[in-house]
């Protein structure tokens, strides 16, 4: 872990960047062109003014390389959390891949989906995790049912299902199909006009990942906050993977019922 240093406000740092040129330049010109002991004094301030500069000089460049150690820091610890989440996801999708052709397979297929529902409440967010709510919605009948969900006990639960009657149904629908994640840090500064009222809902802060593979759409898998700038673009990524993860599950949970059929 980098050593912390002392913390400088910015506008700060560029205050004593013009302030200790500007005083150099006034000492300068005081023993340039006075006498006696205000030249002594402006000689000495010169000087002073010099070695403050280059003092200054060095602490920027140490801030500067452990703030950039901080970054990659960060960077390495959100990576192991990616990574960390990510092993038990593929122990179960791995899982799928040995079982039988009798129908055997539903059961790992449920569990890798309530692992990845729960690992995208628990594993997403920068605050408490009392607030988040992740929900799973799946294809039925050309609408989205809700499948799982978990987060946020005694709040407003996920609707049930999405159809086609609405501007922001729609628009929902459409995303599901597609592959374009949706990531929102704050739903009332900036929301597709097709969201309607921000305000009746019970999230600010929202990422939702179509949950696909190989241009066959299984649904969506989202999470949500009602603290806005609750969720990062790492959270965005982490569930890109989660998405990705279940789809393989999925997919593989269709192949085998297609098998079943074909044998039978």
């Amino acid at each position: 872990m980098s050593k912390k240093s002392i913390p400088v406000p910015v506008p700060a740092r560029y205050a004593i960047s013009v302030l200790l040129p500007a005083l150099a330049a006034i000492a300068s010109a005081v023993a340039a062109f006075a006498e006696g002991a205000a030249r002594s004094y402006g000689i000495w301030g010169s000087a002073i003014c010099a070695v403050g500069i280059a003092c200054w000089g060095v602490l920027r460049e140490v801030w500067a390389k452990r703030e950039e150690a901080d970054a990659l820091a960060r960077v390495k610890r959100a990576k192991h959390e990616v990574l960390g989440a990510a092993i038990p996801l593929v122990k179960e999708l791995g899982k799928l891949a040995v079982v039988s052709a009798d129908g055997a397979g539903r059961v790992p297929v449920q569990v890798l989906r309530n692992r990845v529902v729960a690992a995208a409440r628990t594993q997403c967010g920068t605050d408490d995790r009392e607030n988040y709510r992740a929900a799973l919605y799946l294809w039925r009948d050309g609408h989205l049912t809700l499948a799982d969900h978990e987060g946020r006990d005694g709040g407003r639960a996920p609707r049930a299902v999405f159809l086609p009657d609405g501007e922001y149904e729609r628009f929902v629908l459409r995303h599901a199909r597609g592959s374009d994640p949706l990531f929102y840090e704050d739903l009332l500064e900036k929301a597709p006009e097709s969201f309607g009222s921000v305000s009746p809902r019970s999230f600010r802060s929202l990422i939702s990942v179509p949950v696909h593979v190989s241009g066959r759409s299984f649904g969506m898998l989202s999470v949500d906050s009602p603290e806005p700038g609750s969720l990062t673009p790492v959270d965005r990524d982490h569930m890109i993977l989660l998405a990705a993860v279940l789809a393989a599950g999925l997919a593989a949970e269709e192949r085998d019922g297609e098998s079943l059929k074909e044998a039978s």
